[in-house]
């Protein structure tokens, strides 16, 4: 009796002690209790979303074992109705245990190789004791004078033999197996150290509540390390004429610990970039002082001052603010996941993924289809004969509708792979990708005219007359294909230079083509099996004495 109610005594006691350090008795839970439901990813960095349940009347939630990497500025912490939160506590300590499951198993792994190459190790030095015994039988026996062998002879070299032979081979054998071993733990030891999180410890949660049901409590914070990129795959049927765009989001993360049957949003936002724009300064017109003036009187100041050191001080004292204006802070931090990818929008997006999620810890990608849309567009060959004598086959369309946002996209030719390009809508919203070099389209040059010469005596000035002919033949056997051939034609950027004459033959379809200045084009469709021949002819001046920059190129 008496025993029973000190016991009862013990536990009321420890109940008061719990109460008055306000934590009720209940034990703490492993983030596993509280996984991670829902990630909205963004290009450089995730919101994620952890989910824990709470049973009616508990006054306090414990939750140990999360990776210490996300920013405790950014947690939120909410609560089903019913539930009220109080303050939170977050402690962190350092990380004995893995993180994520394939971290567990390697260690493992590890451990189990270790213990197995020990273990061979064990029986190696068994078998050299062996061998030992048994060279020690055909030893002298100091005391005796006599062999041991001498006694029984020939069971005592039976014994050697077959003993010997049998530790020969399991040594062996031995042997073998630990160079096997060995090869399988430095693989091992290898894999983990590239799965491995680079996370030193893991954080724990004490958050007071009264829950007068039973409810969920989400704890959302952000993490750096992680995030989307958007990436596209294009499949032309060259036959057709269409093309299959399809959009591909590569998502990764370096939490250190997997997300399992997540919820994924992908989101166009930026959460960690500035939340206001600039504002205007006023802008003040003064004039600049002049600081050779200033050296100079400097040095008339100073006795032995050297003109030279002062003109290096001064020009080093005009640079010295640009240098500053100019200096970047350096990068910190291990590689991205992803190399920047500017996302640019009217507003920010999402993309709702159906189902849920798997995505390791250790940085590899993961892709996730979006969507595809089917394309009719218009083939035409772009050709640069200055430049390259090679046609490359292009795909133009009305630029499709939805946000598509800019990056890498990786292009399909009835079937081959031809390369990859960068995606992106275009100011007058049309469409244009590239699909590798028609192989079937001849492109040549030919020169009709390189001349330098000399204006009239009184002009003082040099001329050089330069002109060349465009060749393409199509080997189609049956398709007509629009060819679109391009030149960068002179354009002087000095008043004293003057292009007197720019010739085309046939007129040229569009001048200053895309907005490039001097930059014109050659529209027209090329039927099967047929050649056209496109001609410039420049005459160039400028005055007798001086070197033009840009002529070398022809």
């Amino acid at each position: 009796m008496c025993r029973a109610s000190c016991f009862a005594m013990g536990r009321c006691l420890l109940w008061v002690s719990w109460l008055c350090l306000g934590i009720a008795p209940q034990l703490s839970r492993a983030a596993t209790d509280a996984p991670v439901r829902k990630v909205t990813l963004y290009p450089g960095g995730a919101l994620v979303e952890r989910v824990a349940g709470v049973g009616a009347g508990e006054s306090v939630l414990r939750l140990s074992g999360l990776p210490a990497n996300f920013d405790l500025d950014s947690v939120q912490i909410e609560a089903e109705e019913g539930i009220e939160i109080g303050e939170a506590v977050w402690r962190d300590e350092a990380r004995t245990e893995p993180l994520n499951a394939e971290e567990a198993a390697l260690e493992n792994d590890v451990r189990a190789l270790s213990l197995r190459l020990e273990s061979l190790l064990i029986e190696r030095r068994t078998a050299e004791r062996e061998l030992a015994y048994l060279a020690s039988l055909s030893a002298v026996d100091p005391e005796a004078g006599v062999r041991n062998i001498a006694a029984r002879p020939k069971e005592t070299l039976a014994l050697i033999h077959s003993g010997s032979l049998d530790a020969e081979r399991r040594i062996l054998n031995i042997d073998t197996q630990s160079e096997n071993v060995k090869r399988a733990l430095e693989g091992r030891k290898k894999d983990l150290e590239r799965i491995r999180p680079a996370v030193e410890g893991v954080r724990q949660l004490s958050l007071r509540l009264a829950a007068r049901k039973a409810g969920e409590v989400r704890v959302r914070y952000l993490f750096p390390d992680a995030g989307w990129r958007p990436a596209y795959r294009a499949f032309l049927n060259s036959e057709d004429g269409v093309v299959r765009l399809e959009r591909v989001a590569l998502i990764a993360q370096r939490s250190g610990e997997d997300w399992n049957r997540v919820r994924l949003v992908l989101s166009t936002g930026q959460p960690k970039k500035n939340s206001s724009g600039p504002e205007p300064e006023s802008w003040r017109l003064r004039f600049a002082p002049d600081v050779l003036a200033q050296s100079a009187a400097a040095r008339r100041r100073i006795p032995g001052g050297d003109a030279d050191s002062f003109m290096n001080d001064a020009e080093s004292m005009a640079v010295l603010p640009m240098m500053a204006m100019s200096k970047e802070t350096p990068a910190s931090g291990g590689a991205p996941l992803f190399e920047t990818a500017a996302v640019h929008g009217e507003f920010s997006t999402e993309f709702t993924l159906p189902g849920v999620f798997a995505l390791p810890a250790d940085g590899r990608q993961v892709s996730a289809t979006l969507g595809e849309e089917k394309i009719s567009v218009a083939l035409e060959a772009r050709m640069t004969p200055r430049a390259e004598k090679a046609a490359w086959l292009v795909a133009r369309a009305e630029f499709p509708e939805g946000v598509w946002p800019p990056g890498i996209v990786r292009l399909y030719r009835d079937g081959n792979y031809v390369g990859e390009s960068f995606f992106q809508a275009r100011d007058d919203a049309r469409l244009s990708l590239p699909f590798g070099r028609d192989d079937k389209l001849r492109v040549n040059l030919r020169p009709l005219a390189d001349t330098r010469g000399h204006g009239s005596f009184l002009a003082r000035k040099n001329e050089r007359r330069i002109a060349d002919i465009f060749t393409v033949t199509s080997l189609h056997k049956k398709r007509a294909l629009k060819i679109l051939v391009l030149e960068a034609s002179p354009v002087a950027l000095d008043t004293e230079i003057v292009v007197e004459r720019r010739q085309f033959s046939p007129a040229v379809s569009v001048e200053d083509w895309e907005g490039r200045p001097g930059v014109v084009a050659w529209e027209t469709t090329l039927p099967a099996g047929e050649t056209r021949e496109f001609s410039v002819d420049y005459l160039i001046s400028w005055p007798e004495g001086r070197r033009v920059g840009g002529l070398e190129r022809f």
